[in-house]
């Protein structure tokens, strides 16, 4: 991700009423929900899965859509690399 648009210190978390996501270069926002529906996530799964936000914005939907906004150019200079290990409990 691109460091230097973050503003706020990112956190991981799971969804919430309000979350939303830039999913275009033209700055257009969709809701968390409407996304996850889009990306046909099954419902039962939608509240367990980890994200990364800043407030009510979604920076990464772990394992799958990234924000828009964040997403690396020729301009970026600083670069936030996230890396997600998931597993069983078991594991």
């Amino acid at each position: 991700m691109d460091y230097d648009k973050i503003e706020k210190n990112p956190y991981i978390r799971t969804r919430r009423t309000g979350d939303y996501m830039v999913i275009n270069a033209q700055g257009n926002t969709k809701k968390l929900n409407r996304c996850m529906i889009d990306e046909k996530i099954p419902s039962e799964y939608r509240d367990s899965i980890p994200l990364i936000a800043c407030g009510k914005e979604i920076l990464w939907m772990v394992g799958s859509r990234m924000n828009e906004r964040y997403k690396i150019n020729p301009k970026t200079r600083k670069v936030l690399v996230l890396n997600y290990q998931g597993g069983n409990e078991n594991e």
